[in-house]
């Protein structure tokens, strides 16, 4: 069974603030982040975009340890019916491959950054 590793390209737009003195780790991460990109790669070096070249999605890290995160493809197939309950398996199968989301806690070791 091949392993991939998923490297989330994260971004965050600082409104123009000055920080006084330099922040923990923990503390620059807390906020809401937008999903750039997302790269995987293979144990035998092949590498893909799982979400395509341009996902959509964004992760949330609290302050408490907790995070959830969304992200999918640029384009999210419709449902024909506009109503997610009369979807048909096609339509539904099509939308949970091309997105994924899911939370949990996170921790990070202020002395390696």
């Amino acid at each position: 069974m091949n392993k991939a590793f998923v490297v989330i390209g994260l971004c965050l737009a600082l409104s123009g603030v000055a920080f006084a003195q330099q922040k923990s780790a923990k503390e620059e991460i807390v906020g809401a982040w937008t999903l750039v990109s997302v790269t995987s790669e293979m144990d035998d070096g092949n590498k893909g975009e799982p979400f395509g070249p341009s996902p959509k999605g964004v992760i949330i890290f609290s302050n408490d340890g907790y995070f959830s995160l969304f992200q999918s493809r640029a384009e999210i197939p419709k449902i024909a019916a506009n109503d997610r309950a009369k979807a048909t398996p096609e339509e539904a199968q099509s939308i949970v491959a091309s997105s994924i989301a899911y939370y949990g806690t996170y921790s990070i070791d202020e002395r390696q950054r």
